[in-house]
């Protein structure tokens, strides 16, 4: 076989995936209150999960919760610093390794309009708002709703319809990081395959960068409701509402965040026919994938596993889960372009797991990103994705 896209080619080896996106599930009162709970964005990891809450009289803040033994946390200010009487902080974004978060927030001398800043995280504790170093995060424009790359060299975000150059009353621009200047580029609107004359916000993106999650209240969507582009050849495709759940006619779904195993979804919502808390509301949607029946033997789900723990540091165990009788004959390891990393043969582990340190066949570490393993073991090909960050 041809490997012409790692994804769509291993899951080519197992035969179809179907799937869709199961019914909305409520986060509950320990998350979301009588007010508004909107905007948020999962940890790699999937535990901790940050959001804005409207507290007072229309002030925002981000607050942030751990799920811990199956629950949800009461969740808590994310931090005296971050939220001030004077700060407004909302629309956060949690950096791939945790340590910086990124939100929008009103500048001391401009009221009226909202800007990115950032806290880092150090010896556990957030330090205060910094502003963020672009030429286009300090004009008349706001900058809200940021979402980076995997590789933190693009910039995603929402800005008003007063940015020369846009299509309706709020759009989603892209800022490239040039590396040899050490500086962010110029906003580029992303067009009109993906901003209407209405209203798009809350960019998020998926593991390989190559589909993007956001909203817009685009007739016939009947309010905000969340869409779905991918890229082809560097351009994004025409966006699409996302079909079924959690899109909800006469409701408003907004907000989407994916979460790094690309299974769960979430976003804020409101007037869903399930139970809320508050104005509106933060939910998940769960991916739920269709079985394929093999020639022989039992049934099992051919779709991508995660490992454990994922991000891997500094290694990374892969177990098989089944009957004893299940064993590795061989593995293979590929990167996001299809190209073979690394082989293992049935001498090199233990027959029902190993663990991976991030390496390739040479030992040499390989770069952060997204990694894929071929498992054989015998009548079937079992798919586990990895992450890595350096």
């Amino acid at each position: 076989m041809k490997w012409i896209c790692a994804v769509g080619a291993l899951i080519a080896l197992t035969g179809t995936t179907l799937g869709e996106w199961g019914p909305p599930e409520n986060l509950g009162p320990w998350v979301n209150t009588y007010t508004y709970n909107f905007a948020p964005s999962v940890s790699v990891s999937g535990d901790t999960l940050y959001f804005t809450r409207t507290v007072g009289s229309w002030d925002y803040e981000i607050y942030m919760s751990v799920f811990r033994n199956g629950v949800w946390d009461s969740a808590v200010s994310v931090s005296d610093s971050i939220n001030t009487a004077a700060t407004a902080a909302a629309c956060p974004f949690i950096s791939y390794d945790g340590n910086m978060l990124y939100y929008s927030m009103f500048p001391p001398q401009n009221p009226n309009v909202q800007h990115l800043y950032y806290s880092e995280r150090r010896n556990g504790v957030w330090q205060g708002p910094i502003r963020f170093e672009a030429s286009f995060n300090y004009d008349s424009c706001s900058v809200v709703w940021p979402c980076f790359t995997h590789d933190m060299r693009r910039l995603y975000f929402l800005s008003s319809y007063l940015r020369p150059g846009g299509r309706g009353k709020g759009d989603l621009w892209f800022s490239d990081y040039d590396t040899l200047t050490q500086t962010w580029g110029p906003p580029v609107n992303l067009g009109d395959s993906i901003n209407t004359s209405e209203f798009e916000c809350s960019p998020s993106l998926s593991w390989d960068d190559q589909t993007l999650y956001y909203t817009s209240d685009t007739l016939p969507y009947q309010n905000m409701k969340i869409c779905r582009s991918k890229m082809v050849n560097g351009v994004w495709q025409k966006g699409v509402m996302l079909p079924g759940s959690p899109n909800y006619p006469y409701s408003t779904s907004d907000n989407p965040c994916l979460s790094a195993d690309g299974r769960t979804l979430f976003f804020m919502a409101a007037r869903l026919p399930f139970p809320q808390y508050g104005l509106t509301d933060i939910y998940v949607s769960r991916w739920e994938v269709g079985v394929e029946l093999p020639p022989t033997g039992p049934s099992r789900e051919n779709t991508l596993r995660l490992v454990f723990p994922n991000p891997l540091r500094p290694g990374t165990w892969i177990n098989l889960s089944g009957g004893d009788s299940l064993k590795i004959k061989k593995a293979r390891l590929f990167d996001l372009q299809g190209r073979l990393v690394r082989t293992w043969t049935e001498q090199e582990f233990r027959g029902r797991d190993f663990m991976w340190e991030g390496t390739d066949g040479r030992g040499k570490t390989l770069v952060s990103g997204v990694y894929f393993f071929e498992l054989d073991i015998g009548r079937e090909k079992l798919l586990y994705k990895a992450l890595t960050l350096r």
